[in-house]
């Protein structure tokens, strides 16, 4: 799915509805929240890699992806263990 056919969908913003039990779109309309994390996307993803991954996502039916936008810079700053390696990268 390219730009175009993203923005001929995007429904938001989504707000709570007026009586507060569900989620609906700028028309008003219910939205389904069906999300996925991938916390990299945005810092660690090739923009190759974010898009296939993207349209894998749109395909299956996902309505939001939740990533976080300062990935790399929270990694940087965590603090290692002698006896552990980090599991992504099999690096100590």
């Amino acid at each position: 799915m390219g730009l175009a056919e993203c923005e001929a969908v995007q429904s938001g913003p989504i707000r709570v509805s007026e009586n507060g039990h569900h989620f609906v779109d700028a028309q008003g309309r219910p939205f389904f929240w069906l999300g996925d994390t991938a916390w990299p996307l945005f810092g660690q993803y090739t923009q190759d890699d974010a898009a296939r991954y993207l349209q894998n996502r749109a395909e299956r039916g996902f309505t939001v992806i939740q990533g976080v936008l300062a990935w790399v810079a929270a990694r940087a700053r965590r603090p290692k263990c002698p006896s552990q390696t980090m599991p992504e990268t099999g690096l100590g």
